[in-house]
């Protein structure tokens, strides 16, 4: 059955056709759009009709390696070290989005109103770190060994709790943006983990 069958009870024009369209689209079995290339892509199928317009041209998608061994996904734009001190705006989304979904339309006022914007994708999102267990074991083990599948699930909130999302978004400020302070702006979910940055990391926030 061809996409455009599958989509038909879509309800085309609004922001959750987005989510209805992307379901059943080949590149969102991990979460509906990963970078702004696959985006792209979608829009030149001309599937465009139910897109809403937001990737960010000034703000562009790396990889951001941090001490503690967690990889950030990270949407960032503005720097340079010609821009060393510009104020720094950390962009945090919230559940079940990304940082391209739940920023990517905003980015690009705040890139040219002189500000430096990095939006993570949060450990368990996207490209970043899902700790502790890849995916295709945890698959393996539901198939093959469901004790060992269910002990695996009892250990994974662990890497979830609150203090491990600050340490992410603190060694993010410290060892990638090499900043004192920024200024946090978050979104639902997002909010609760801010207030986490604020907790245990007083230091280095700016409210």
């Amino acid at each position: 059955m061809k996409m455009q069958d599958q989509t038909e009870n879509c309800n085309h024009g609004n922001f959750f056709d987005l989510f209805c369209l992307l379901t059943f689209h080949d590149i969102s079995k991990e979460w509906p759009i990963q970078t702004i290339d696959q985006y792209n892509k979608i829009e030149q199928q001309g599937l465009n009709q139910t897109i809403v317009q937001f990737p960010p041209k000034l703000a562009k998608f790396k990889l951001v390696e941090l001490s503690s061994g967690i990889t950030l996904n990270v949407l960032e734009g503005g720097e340079g070290k010609e821009n060393e001190h510009k104020k720094v705006l950390l962009f945090i989304h919230g559940f079940p989005e990304s940082a391209l979904l739940c920023w990517g339309r905003y980015l690009d006022y705040f890139i040219n109103k002189g500000y430096h914007v990095i939006a993570p994708d949060l450990r368990g999102y996207n490209k970043s770190s899902k700790p502790p267990y890849p995916l295709k074991e945890l698959e393996q083990d539901y198939y093959n060994n469901i004790i060992s599948y269910l002990k695996k699930l009892w250990e994974i909130p662990k890497y979830y709790y609150d203090k491990e999302f600050a340490t992410d978004l603190y060694l993010l400020i410290k060892e990638h943006l090499k900043k004192d302070k920024v200024t946090v702006i978050s979104h639902d979910w997002g909010s609760a983990l801010s207030y986490y940055l604020f907790n245990f990391y007083p230091e280095m926030t700016i409210l």
